[in-house]
């Protein structure tokens, strides 16, 4: 019983920490094209690098300009996300004890 917890835990782990990267390069990526759009490919590019203050700020554009939640809630929400299924992995582990 105690091993098939510590494997689901292991698992609850797992699949937050990829959720997680998964927002996170969907809201990448979302944020290049809306610089690319607003700015130009080229200055996306460089902005990876340079300009890191434009993929912070670009969620609250999407939202103002026009009216999309959807960047914010995955920029800003990944990590909230795997906190999440750390806690409960965490809160698993504790409720089998350790030996």
């Amino acid at each position: 019983m105690k091993s098939l917890v510590n494997i689901i835990a292991f698992l609850i782990t797992a699949a937050s920490w990829l959720l997680a990267i998964a927002m996170s390069f969907y809201g990448l990526f979302y944020s290049f094209d809306i610089i690319a759009s607003v700015f130009g490919t080229t200055v996306a590019f460089i902005s990876l690098i340079f300009l890191p203050i434009l993929w912070s700020i670009t969620p609250l554009y999407a939202l103002f300009a026009f009216g999309d939640w959807t960047l914010l809630l995955v920029t800003y929400g990944a990590i909230p996300v795997a906190m999440f299924g750390v806690m409960i992995s965490g809160f698993l582990q504790n409720l089998v004890g350790e030996d």
